[in-house]
């Protein structure tokens, strides 16, 4: 019996679940393979920790060969546990092959002396994403930067402007539903999930239009007030942590 308890504990550790949860597992393992509750968790917890072995050694494995790519062996910076751990602990539990190799472009990216942003949120920003997720912030990244490029080749044509600025925020850039979806074939539903969840790790945001109007009053008086305009799921923007995010899973 005591090890029985110890083998559910084992696994409760190992997945991060209750251990009713896992007794009720094994119960139910123990059932269907007519064997002792203590043998079925401990097949459980092998095969539990031999998986996370193996994801752990392809996440090394991965980030070797982009090391040995970007020639950093011998010119890179150490990082910390606080940024490290993370980054083997969800990548040791991460079944898509994409979202794996994003915890390897973020090792990497993080001991590379030419990168400026390290940071520790990225980990877990990549945990809570599914890949229509990336797929959509890819699609906006994209557009983004088309846009951006274009707005740097020829802001001499807009200096005299006067909503012109040197520097502006990835957020003063609209991005339209109907663009990024060009080659994404997915439902409304599905869309507007993605948009949401994009938005609850500040990756994307709804687009804000903003104009200024001129307004006569009953005494003639004239005077400009500021109108905004939600852009709701129809009209997005990436956000600055969106646009860093972006090129660290394009490294």
């Amino acid at each position: 019996m005591e090890e029985s308890i110890e083998a559910v504990k084992e696994i409760a550790k190992t997945t991060g679940q209750a251990v009713k949860s896992i007794e009720r597992l094994g119960r139910f393992f123990a059932t269907v393979m007519g064997e002792s509750i203590d043998a079925t968790c401990g097949m459980l917890a092998d095969s539990l920790k031999y998986k996370r072995w193996e994801r752990q050694i392809k996440l090394i494995e991965k980030a070797e060969s982009l090391i040995q790519n970007k020639e950093l062996s011998d010119r890179f910076v150490k990082i910390p546990p606080k940024l490290a751990l993370p980054i083997f602990q969800n990548a040791s539990i991460e079944d898509d092959n994409q979202l794996h190799d994003l915890y390897a472009k973020l090792l990497v990216t993080a001991i590379d002396p030419e990168i400026q942003t390290r940071r520790t949120a990225f980990a877990e920003i990549i945990r809570q994403l599914d890949p229509i997720d990336v797929k959509i912030l890819q699609a906006m990244y994209t557009i983004y930067e088309n846009r951006e490029n274009n707005y740097q080749e020829n802001k001499e044509l807009y200096v005299n402007q006067k909503w012109f600025k040197e520097h502006r925020p990835p957020t003063w850039t609209p991005i339209l539903k109907a663009n990024i979806l060009d080659n994404i074939s997915i439902s409304d539903s599905v869309y507007w999930e993605s948009v949401d969840n994009l938005s609850r790790l500040g990756l994307a945001d709804s687009y804000f239009d903003e104009d200024s109007i001129d307004i006569n009053t009953e005494n003639d008086n004239l005077f400009t007030d500021i109108v905004t305009s939600h852009g709701g799921y129809d009209k997005l923007c990436i956000t600055a942590l969106g646009v860093t995010f972006v090129k660290i899973c394009n490294y």
